[in-house]
């Protein structure tokens, strides 16, 4: 079942929730695009996980960014987001992330939350415009490299 879907380049985009027979390929994908990358196995306990949301993007059967989040009472944490670096700015993180965050206000969820590396411009930005305002930050969170954390918020009600 397809959360959302939308067409990009004429090519149908999908959203949909994570399966174990995605755990390959979104491990790859991890170990290529984040600096300090889940395993394999972090993923599949998220499949498990009854607090946890785990979705993908897929393009012409391939896959194209994938999130993870915790459902907590009434607040949403965005574990991990990545697009593949070819779709990156063509409006697929905005599209894919509001569609989580429609999901999760549908269930009563009232705040988002979520850590970024510092230096990660685009993905600060892209928080900022959708209303993610800077609430904190954590020196030293991240390693390899080291790099502070910004903690950053978005009420959904």
């Amino acid at each position: 079942m397809f959360l959302s879907e939308r067409m990009l380049d004429d090519k149908a985009v999908s959203i949909r929730l994570m399966q174990s027979d995605d755990l390959d390929t979104v491990a790859a994908l991890e170990q290529e695009l984040q600096k300090s990358p889940w395993s394999r196995q972090a993923f599949a306990n998220e499949l498990d996980k009854s607090f946890s949301e785990a979705f993908v993007v897929i393009c012409d059967d391939k896959m194209i960014a994938y999130a993870t989040t915790w459902l907590l009472i009434d607040e949403m944490h965005i574990n991990t987001l990545a697009v593949i670096p070819e779709c990156r700015r063509m409006g697929i993180a905005t599209w894919f992330l509001n569609a989580v965050l429609d999901r999760a206000r549908a269930t009563g969820i009232c705040t988002a939350l979520l850590e970024v590396r510092k230096c990660n411009r685009p993905a600060v930005r892209l928080y900022h415009q959708l209303g993610f305002t800077i609430v904190g930050e954590r020196k030293a969170y991240y390693s390899d490299p080291i790099d502070d954390a910004l903690l950053m918020t978005l009420h959904l009600k």
